[in-house]
């Protein structure tokens, strides 16, 4: 469901930064009917996905392979991720809380995603009602560092109000 909404957004000709979270490949499968657009990522998994799409221009980072996720990390993943601008960034992490932010438990994805949300002119964050909550051990991201929200669920009480006080959009996709 969330990758679906989120696949809405974009429009025919736009380029999409993917980050190499399961949220984000479920992304990669609903734009398969897009023509003309860009995906830049650093997920193997999302290559793949996309490499028979003939209408989709793909653009791999390349770098240190993290087997574990079948991401690439690294100075040249970060480098690749530094030379493009971006109309969207769709990512995911390990958790969430407005009070804490965005955590991951890697310290190179982190470092990757925070890359990413520089190069995006629309950051959406991909919130499964499994990263409620949930603590990580590296910093990612603040709310202020999103624009939109999707998540599958209705928030936790309080939540709502906190994150639409630094303008965020939030979606619950159906």
């Amino acid at each position: 469901k969330i990758g679906k909404e989120a696949a809405k957004r974009v429009r025919n000709g736009e380029t999409v930064i993917l980050d190499a979270s399961t949220s984000a490949l479920y992304v990669a499968k609903h734009l398969k009917n897009k023509q003309g657009i860009t995906v830049i990522t650093n997920a193997e998994r999302i290559i793949l996905e996309l490499a028979d799409c003939r209408d989709i221009n793909l653009i791999c980072t390349g770098g240190v392979l993290r087997h574990a996720s079948l991401s690439y990390t690294g100075r040249a993943a970060e480098n690749v991720i530094g030379s493009y601008l971006a109309d969207h960034l769709f990512f995911s992490c390990k958790g969430f809380s407005p009070q804490t932010g965005l955590m991951d438990s890697t310290e190179p994805e982190s470092e990757m995603r925070k890359i990413m949300i520089t190069r995006a002119k629309h950051r959406t964050f991909l919130c499964d009602k499994t990263k409620f909550d949930r603590v990580g051990f590296s910093a990612t991201a603040k709310l202020e560092d999103i624009d939109t929200i999707i998540t599958d669920e209705v928030l936790p009480q309080g939540w709502e109000e906190e994150i639409r006080k630094q303008d965020v959009e939030i979606i619950i996709a159906k």
